[in-house]
């Protein structure tokens, strides 16, 4: 509607330009013509609007496009001739004809005329149309890209849940026992980790002091667990909490360093470190366990691994394509995971 609007708003005026230069014409009976010859205009392309819009977008990127465009075009002029002809009685002729003029060639000037502004017209409208289409693509394949990064998420939190919620439990089993306001603590660590995560549901993002409490929380529930055998360090840069991250982002890598760091590990305490920086303005994420890599390579690495590594994988190629860098690597007795993302506020 808007193209339409546009397009023969500029025809009408164009076509009304010489009455002001032709005093044998009066501006209102120019002005009269002008307006029923647009509204015709106006009908007919609408006509071929809707024609148009059922062709697919390879007829209308080839050359079969022409083929479609010029028949069309002639045909819209020869019937926005024929309306004219009707309305002539009401309307008159067009003003600036000289009465002179044969009707035959009148007519065919006429349609001539139709026949090219229509063609002009149908090149602008298949722009238009193009790039409207081009565009909800885009949208849509933006809708799909966070409907499949949602579904990553919540297979994130499937996988964290139940191997959490199965070793946590075990836990405080054992520690009811031997330490039973420990036990009641853990239970209540627990409680909070949990509604946290429900929280976090449906969310596009979190900050990174958020995503870092949800992770210090996991980790005091494991270091209840395991007592003297973990150690854990948190290293953050200045001003950066308030920055923008995808939710359970980091928490399988964190898992991952203490579950396989505790399988793998020669010496004990298992240090894990988490430090967040800035580096050349990204925002970088390091996860650091003492202990190797089980196999040595990414590949193959054990199942439960290669799960949560892929979907961190996955999750940053469709929310950051081409800005973002994941590695996972061991170095001097070290297994260090390192995402970087863009800064986002």
């Amino acid at each position: 509607m808007v193209f339409q609007t546009v397009i023969w708003a500029l025809m009408a005026t164009l076509a009304v330009l010489p009455a002001p230069i032709s005093p044998a014409v009066p501006f209102g009976r120019a002005a009269s013509w002008v307006l029923s010859w647009s509204l015709t205009g106006v009908f007919w392309s609408s006509v071929m609007a809707a024609l148009f819009a059922r062709l697919p977008d390879r007829a209308l990127r080839s050359f079969r496009a022409v083929l479609t465009i010029v028949p069309t075009a002639a045909l819209a002029s020869a019937l926005w001739l024929g309306t004219m002809w009707l309305l002539e009685p009401l309307t008159g002729k067009e003003p600036w004809l000289p009465p002179s003029l044969p009707q035959g060639r009148e007519y065919a000037l006429a349609f001539m005329r139709g026949s090219m502004l229509l063609l002009v017209w149908s090149g602008l409208f298949l722009v238009n149309l193009l790039s409207t289409r081009v565009q909800h693509e885009r949208e849509h394949s933006l809708e799909a890209r966070a409907m499949a990064d949602q579904a990553q998420v919540q297979l994130l939190r499937s996988q964290l849940n139940p191997h959490f919620l199965f070793n946590a439990l075990n836990s405080v089993v054992a520690l009811i026992a031997e330490n039973p306001s420990g036990a009641r603590s853990m239970v209540r660590d627990i409680a909070t980790l949990l509604r946290r995560s429900l929280d976090t549901d449906g969310l596009k993002d979190t900050t990174v002091k958020e995503e870092l409490e949800f992770i210090q929380l996991y980790l005091k529930c494991e270091q209840t667990r395991f007592e003297d055998k973990l150690r854990v360090t948190l290293d953050v840069g200045e001003g950066l909490g308030a920055l923008r991250v995808p939710p359970m982002l980091l928490h399988p890598l964190v898992e991952n360093a203490v579950k396989h760091g505790l399988e793998n590990a020669t010496t004990l305490p298992l240090v894990v470190k988490l430090a967040v920086k800035r580096e050349a303005g990204q925002l970088v994420f390091e996860v650091d366990n003492t202990g190797t890599l089980r196999g040595g390579r990414d590949p193959l690495l054990p199942a439960t691994t290669r799960i949560g590594v892929q979907n961190i994988r996955a999750r940053l190629e469709h929310l950051f394509p081409g800005r973002h860098a994941f590695e996972l690597f061991e170095r001097e007795g070290h297994v260090i995971a390192r995402v970087a993302l863009p800064e986002v506020t």
